[in-house]
């Protein structure tokens, strides 16, 4: 007759080190945080900047508010690939200048050396990166994409033209 012997068998359950869950869930919070903040920055930027289709003409300026003497020169200015929209930008000296850049299409960054401004990477759906400066010196600026971009990388440039007051 078969013995009867008192077997116990053990079950083992694999749990999650604490320090897993913990990781875990900042992850999942993060990613979360992260949704979240890309669509109500898309929302933002359909509604400040309009998309333009290729050869649209666009007002990339205005007036946004004056004090005195000193007004707020407010520019947008849109990277693709390989160019900028607009090209040449036309600011007189003394200008308090703000513009808006951003990108819609590739990784682009904006340079204008002359003025101390280097921003990137612009990244489309996201932004405008906002920059303001004072036009306080005369003459043609270049500017450049600052983000290598690709194959036309070395020709996307413009023109910050600031004239005499």
């Amino acid at each position: 007759p078969p013995s009867l012997h008192n077997h116990t068998q053990r079950l083992t359950i694999s749990v999650p080190h604490p320090v897993t869950l913990v990781v875990m869930k900042i992850t999942l919070c993060l990613a979360l945080l992260f949704v979240v903040t890309a669509c109500s920055s898309q929302e933002l930027v359909s509604s400040a900047m309009p998309v333009l289709e290729p050869g649209a003409e666009a007002v990339p300026e205005m007036v946004v508010s004056q004090s005195g003497a000193t007004s707020v020169r407010e520019i947008a200015i849109e990277a693709y690939n390989f160019g900028w929209e607009p090209t040449e930008v036309r600011v007189k000296k003394g200008d308090r200048v703000k513009l808006l850049l951003s990108s819609r299409e590739g990784t682009h960054g904006f340079g204008l050396r002359d003025f101390d401004i280097d921003v990137g990477p612009l990244v489309p759906g996201m932004g405008p990166e906002i920059v303001e400066f004072v036009a306080d010196k005369t003459g043609s600026f270049e500017f450049r994409c600052n983000v290598p971009c690709g194959a036309g990388h070395r020709d996307m440039k413009g023109k910050l033209i600031v004239e005499s007051s």
